[in-house]
């Protein structure tokens, strides 16, 4: 049996603990012995799942040092740094620990302004950024109404993602973008935007009805729907009597509103419905 009568030698590493996706890291290795060292040095995998896999390899220079850059992939790698040897120095190698993150992301959600007509559609808008300047966000985001999924969509070239909804019901919706990231772009979640949503108001009319008593007009407004012409008892708020000479606001009740007027003089009146939140206004001349 040979015994291997070089001496031992010491092999040790300078590297990074950590580094974001798409970065190389520099690993200084340093070998030492009591006499000058000369030989190679290789970086290899390993883990159980990346046994042997040889990342970099290169010359010792004469002071027993040599710098190697390596690339890894997104997760925790272990590194083993080995030296070869030579005629005097035995082999010796060391182990590191390097883990890749990917790099963190932000997104920002818009829906559409104002509160949106039940049955219109509302348009999400998800954009996506990130400090990494040589590769853009890519994949999709995932947009959900608390923990209901609305629908996903796919990432463009400006980083935004857009997805238009059309079953919201009426009332004020949290509305949250999940990006699901990518091979170097970490995952991410927006904050909740409220996303309103009315009632489609009604399209009115008003029908008046005139009935002389003495010297004075009574009138009686009558909110109506435009299509159907049946009166609108919901119809709230108030209307507007206005002349040349002189304006009145009277109140809709279970949407009706009587006044009376001066019968004489022939003025024109005209009648204005600001409407409601849920009875679009309208308008017409006595």
């Amino acid at each position: 049996m040979l015994t291997d009568t070089r001496q031992a030698s010491s092999t040790g590493v300078s590297a990074p603990s950590r580094l974001l996706a798409g970065s190389s890291a520099l690993l200084v290795v340093d070998v030492t012995a009591q006499e000058p060292v000369t030989g190679t040095v290789r970086v290899q995998l390993d883990s159980p799942q990346e046994h042997g896999a040889v990342l970099a390899e290169g010359e010792l220079d004469p002071g027993g040092r040599a710098m190697l850059t390596v690339v890894l992939p997104l997760g925790e790698h272990v590194l083993r740094v080995a030296y070869s040897g030579d005629a005097r120095c035995a082999p010796s190698s060391c182990a590191r620990v390097l883990r890749v993150e990917a790099h963190p992301t932000l997104v920002t959600l818009a829906g559409s302004r104002g509160p949106v007509p039940s049955g219109e559609t509302v348009v999400l808008t998800a954009r996506v950024s990130s400090s990494e300047e040589s590769r853009a966000p890519s994949g999709t985001v995932l947009f959900l109404d608390g923990g209901r999924e609305l629908g996903s969509a796919r990432l463009g070239a400006d980083g935004a993602a857009v997805l238009p909804v059309a079953a919201l019901g009426t009332g004020v919706h949290r509305i949250v973008a999940a990006y699901s990231g990518d091979g170097s772009h970490a995952a991410s979640r927006s904050t909740p935007i409220p996303q309103a949503v009315a009632v489609a108001a009604v399209q009115t009319r008003l029908a008046l009805e005139r009935v002389v008593i003495g010297q004075e007009l009574g009138v009686t407004v009558t909110v109506v729907d435009a299509v159907t012409a049946l009166p609108l008892p919901t119809a709230s708020g108030e209307v507007v009597l206005s002349s040349s000479s002189s304006s009145l606001r009277v109140a809709l009740l279970d949407g009706v509103a009587r006044v009376r007027l001066p019968a004489l003089g022939g003025e024109a009146w005209r009648v204005d419905y600001a409407g409601d939140a849920e009875h679009a206004a309208c308008a017409t001349v006595s």
